[in-house]
């Protein structure tokens, strides 16, 4: 996978968000401003082996919080920064509308 197929995938899947509601303020009209252009990143995942993966970042909430699409499930994560680039996966879902309201 590379950076113009995931854009691809996130341009269909912000079609869908409408209403949105979270504690960052975040909406359906505000969110192009918080698109980035798909990076990948290594993510520690919150399953039981603590397994690392790698997930494209699309939305960037804020210096810590962001929000990427994990190819590996078809799913978006919400992540963290933690330490040098070092990232935490804190919320899984499988639409992106479930995923902004989670933040």
């Amino acid at each position: 996978m590379n950076s113009e197929q995931v854009k691809s995938i996130f341009t269909k899947a912000l079609k869908s968000v409408k209403n949105i509601e979270n504690s960052y303020g975040i909406t359906a009209k505000n969110l192009g401003t918080l698109k980035v252009e798909p990076f990948s990143v290594t993510v520690e995942r919150d399953d039981i082996d603590m397994s690392k993966r790698k997930m494209w970042v699309c939305l960037s909430v804020n210096e810590s919080i962001k929000l990427a699409y994990d190819p590996h499930d078809n799913t978006w994560v919400v992540i963290e920064a933690v330490d040098n680039q070092e990232f935490i996966q804190l919320i899984s879902e499988e639409s992106l509308t479930e995923a902004l309201d989670s933040i």
